[in-house]
């Protein structure tokens, strides 16, 4: 996870496995990870992160410059969701990822285990 043309971004939404956005980051390697100081809110259709106390559960992928363009496009980068670099743990390590924030979070309830699932 260190080639310099590739980028690390944490999902913890519905580009998560098995969510209906996974389709975006199929061809990208995945990990579990688990994202610090960061909280989680439960939105109508999907959750949204800012920078918090908490902890978030999600997944970090492996992906290319053309799929990082294509995740902002999704993510409405940088005018709905903002794109940030946070500390995530993978594998008991500590590494960058890109993460995706949006500070309409505080409008909705608080996801006290940081684990946003579908309904």
């Amino acid at each position: 996870m260190t080639n310099p043309t590739m980028h690390q971004v944490f999902v913890y939404g519905t580009l998560k496995r098995g969510c209906y956005n996974h389709s975006w980051l199929q061809s990208a390697k995945g990990y579990p990870a688990i994202a610090k100081q960061i909280d989680l809110y439960a939105g109508p259709h999907y959750p949204f992160a800012i920078r918090g106390q908490g902890q978030a559960k999600g997944e970090v992928y492996e992906v290319n410059e053309a799929i990082l363009k294509k995740l902002d496009d999704l993510e409405g980068h940088p005018h709905y969701y903002h794109r940030e670099l946070t500390s995530v743990i993978v594998d008991s390590k500590a590494i960058e990822a890109w993460i995706y924030l949006n500070d309409k979070a505080y409008s909705y309830p608080r996801i006290a285990n940081g684990d946003w699932q579908p309904s």
